[in-house]
């Protein structure tokens, strides 16, 4: 059961109708200067944003692969298992998570071919036994 509120001091009820009363009649525009919807509206601009400098830019940084991290075994293993952390994830984000490994995949055997750290005919293997056609895409 719900308690009963506190009683209202004395002059509270006046108070009640008078702003019952403004809000009826429009007179709460004039006391505001805007509308009721306009004071819930977004603020105005914060002054103080256009003063803050822009964020740093981002360092980009390239996986620069050794010869371990390059032997075919290891990167099969880490492909295959790095889409399972994610088994619970709904079906759209594991097939974004897919093509997202695809590339990252395709890019690292790229720069170990580059480095000739692995061998093209290894590379070639590699992307079969990874379900990757030779133009990068995956195999269903």
């Amino acid at each position: 059961m719900a308690r009963p509120l506190p009683p209202l001091r004395l002059g509270a009820w006046r108070r009640i109708a008078v702003t019952n009363a403004a809000l009826a009649s429009g007179a709460l525009v004039l006391a505001l200067g805007m509308p009721l919807g306009a004071a819930s509206a977004k603020p105005p601009p914060d002054p103080e944003a256009t003063r803050r400098p822009a964020p740093p830019a981002s360092r980009v940084e390239r996986f620069d692969p050794d010869a371990s991290t390059c032997k075919p075994e290891n990167l099969l293993r880490g492909y295959r298992n790095q889409l399972t952390l994610f088994a619970d994830q709904p079906p759209a984000a594991q097939a974004q998570l897919r093509r997202l490994q695809r590339d990252l995949a395709v890019g690292s055997i790229n720069r170990c071919i580059q480095r000739g750290l692995l061998s093209k005919q290894q590379a070639r293997t590699l992307a079969t036994s990874m379900g990757i056609d030779r133009d990068g895409t995956a195999k269903p």
